[in-house]
């Protein structure tokens, strides 16, 4: 009776660490995921300011990268996104003013701590 409910308990246990690997995987995909459409997203406002696309277009695509961002979310990287969220709210609000040069200056130090953080993030989950 005693090694029966040994051999539960380990299967339980099993059980219940395969559940938390495999949110864990789903976690990091979605990360990583949420990751990549914010950096294509900054890419692509970059793209529509340097072919001096409408405003209201960049803006979009700024909210988007902003929306997309929220979901990338790793501890060792959050003072990193504080600093970009600041950056990228002066970019949407430079470029709402009509700031077109201010904007691009903040969208491109946007990006380059963007690309860090995803490049650390990618560094700790090889």
């Amino acid at each position: 009776m005693h090694n029966i409910n040994k051999i539960l308990v380990s299967l339980v246990l099993a059980a219940a660490s395969s559940v938390a690997l495999a949110e864990s995987n789903s976690t990091n995909a979605q990360v990583n995921a949420a990751g990549e459409t914010t950096l294509a997203k900054l890419h692509e406002a970059e793209t529509l300011l340097q072919n001096k696309a409408s405003n209201e277009e960049v803006l979009k695509v700024l909210n988007d990268a902003k929306q997309s961002q929220k979901d990338f979310r790793f501890e060792k990287t959050e003072r990193a996104r504080q600093k970009f969220g600041g950056k990228l709210r002066l970019a949407y609000d430079s470029l709402r003013d009509g700031k077109t040069a201010e904007a691009t200056a903040a969208l491109t130090e946007a990006t380059a701590i963007f690309t860090e953080m995803k490049a650390f993030y990618d560094a700790e989950h090889k």
